[in-house]
Formats: C-alpha cells, sequence, structure tokens
C-alpha cells in the first residue's frame, strides 16, 4: 500500500490527517465505525460487532444499509476505495504500522525493549520517550465508550503504565530525578496502589537528598495497602525501605531493584553519580526523626533532660 499522507490516532481525541491537515470527521456514528476499525487494524470486524457498537442492541431495519452508506463515505473522506474492505462477513481497515499510532507506539516500545536486552540503554531511553509523546490523553476520549471496546482500551492502558515506569526507570538511572518525581506522581493519581510507581517516587526523592520525604512516601504506601487492599509493601519496596534506613547509595539501590537500570544499561547511562545520600548509616538522631517522617515511630514527649521520646507503632 502506497503512503498517500493518511495518519491515524487514536491515542487521545480520534483524529485523521491527510499530509499533516487535519480531516473532518462530523457525523458520531461514522466516528464510531472508524474507531472500531482502528481498534482493530487489519483485522475484520464482524458486521454484528459493528451493528452492537454503533446502536447497542437497538439497530434500525435499515442499519446494514447504513453502515455501507458510512463505510462508502470514509472511503471517500479518506480519499482511497482500498482502505475500508467490506463484505457480507463484515469490514477491515487497511493501515500501515507509521500511520497509526498504536501501531507505532508497539513498534517503538518493542525497539526500545530490544535496545535495553543488547544493553543501548541511552537508544531505549529515546524510544521510549518517542514512544510516550505519542499519547494526547485517554484513547478516543471524545467518543462515548462502548462495551466491545473495553478489552482493548484496558490493554492499551496496561501498555501505557509499563511504558512510563520503564521510561521512569531509565530516567532514574539517568539521575533525572525531577522527570521521575513528576511521572510517579501523576501515575499514583490515579493507580494509588501501584506498588512499582510508588518504589520509583520515593527513589528518585531520595536521589535527590530529599530523605524523609522518601520515608514518608513510603509510610503513605505501606498505609493505604494496608487499609485498601490488607496486605504490606512488596520485598522490594522493603528493600528499598531498609537501604534508605540504613543509608544505602541510591545507585546501589536502583540496581537491586530495577531491572531496566542493570549493569552496563546503568553505567552507560551515566558517568557519575551524586555525594547524596551519604554512603553511610543515620546517626541514631537522624534515625529515629525519619522514622518519625515515615509513620514507624510516633513522638511523644521529652524527657527530663529534654530529650524527645518515640513509641514505636506496631500496627
Amino acid at each position: 500500500m502506497s503512503d498517500d499522507g493518511l495518519r491515524f490516532g487514536i491515542l487521545g481525541p480520534l483524529t485523521v490527517r491527510a499530509s499533516g491537515r487535519v480531516v473532518p470527521l462530523a457525523a458520531e456514528k461514522p466516528r464510531q465505525f472508524l474507531a472500531t476499525l482502528l481498534l482493530n487494524p487489519n483485522r475484520v470486524v464482524p458486521l454484528y460487532t459493528v451493528i452492537e457498537i454503533l446502536w447497542r442492541g437497538q439497530p434500525p431495519r435499515s442499519a446494514i444499509a447504513n453502515i455501507r452508506t458510512y463505510a462508502s463515505s470514509l472511503r471517500t473522506t479518506l480519499g482511497g476505495i482500498d482502505r475500508i474492505i467490506g463484505d457480507s462477513v463484515g469490514y477491515r481497515l487497511r493501515v500501515s504500522p507509521h500511520e497509526l499510532d498504536i501501531l507505532t507506539f508497539t513498534e517503538l516500545t518493542r525497539q526500545a525493549e530490544l535496545s535495553l536486552e543488547r544493553h543501548r540503554p541511552k537508544v531505549a531511553l529515546e524510544l521510549f520517550r518517542r514512544a510516550d509523546d505519542l499519547w494526547r490523553g485517554s484513547p478516543l476520549e471524545d467518543l462515548s465508550p462502548h462495551p466491545q471496546w473495553a478489552a482493548q482500551l484496558q490493554h492499551l492502558g496496561e501498555q501505557r503504565l509499563a511504558l512510563n515506569e520503564s521510561l521512569a526507570a531509565l530516567e532514574l538511572a539517568a539521575q533525572m530525578y525531577a522527570s521521575v518525581i513528576a511521572r510517579a506522581r501523576k501515575c499514583l493519581g490515579d493507580h494509588p496502589f501501584r506498588e512499582r510507581a510508588w518504589m520509583l517516587l520515593i527513589l528518585a526523592l531520595y536521589g535527590e537528598g530529599r530523605r524523609e520525604e522518601a520515608l514518608a512516601a513510603y509510610a503513605e504506601c505501606r498505609q493505604a495497602l494496608r487499609e485498601e487492599l490488607g496486605v504490606e509493601p512488596n520485598g522490594e519496596l522493603q528493600m528499598v525501605q531498609f537501604g534508605i534506613l540504613n543509608g544505602a547509595r541510591v545507585h546501589a539501590l536502583v540496581l537491586e531493584v530495577l531491572p531496566e537500570a542493570g549493569g552496563r544499561s546503568f553505567s552507560d547511562l551515566t558517568s557519575s553519580f551524586k555525594a547524596l545520600p551519604p554512603a553511610h548509616p543515620l546517626t541514631a538522631h537522624e534515625l529515629a526523626n525519619a522514622m518519625a517522617a515515615a509513620g514507624l515511630v510516633e513522638r511523644v514527649e521529652e524527657d527530663c533532660d529534654a530529650q524527645p521520646c518515640y513509641m514505636l507503632r506496631l500496627g
């Protein structure tokens, strides 16, 4: 199929561009029809599925004729009779990987993961960023969702979560702490029980030398998991907390718990490490303050020598 300049986007509002110009798609049902085909690129979508999506179980007698009209109109709009192929079984949209953002996204993430396997983290970082830049919002956010789309939209959401976590892990290895903090907090706003996002946030805060905030974030994560899910943080999170309490260097923790940053990948991303945090355990006073910030102990009063007293929280 020759490149006619068409580009389709569903990682946000539905968009179609021809040679850089927006192609107007005004009517709702043709847009839903096109969106359904784009969610299933180069695959036949059964006619009964299209009917269900467009009319939600209450199709008119003219449903099949209407769909034929929509298909014909879209072919004209898209400028090619070979784009939408239909018969009595269903309809299929022909599209190349570079023409549809979800296909481009899939290919970029595949190449990034392959680059990691080949110990080329800088290339992987750039590819992950290019994949992330394709997202303009929630998939098909300008259309009324249909249960038939649910599984595909959920899968896309999971792919984006995995992408952001892999991207943040590489940024963490490259000491881009501010970017990781912003990325992790945005993720946790939508997925407050995502333990890997919590781990990225905690490590990035620690990398900036914000030790008490890192421990406080761990305490917040632990409280959320215990109250809502009845579980403790996973072993890797507990390992990170233990390392912070003992003054481990952040790059050592990153190497320990984030596979994307392992081995040569980590050393290739950064040639030097920040002095913070120090590679020594906390003093007793620092430890008490850090544990209080993390919610592990509670400051209750001062003794006769004006020294603070703490109570251990066991529950």
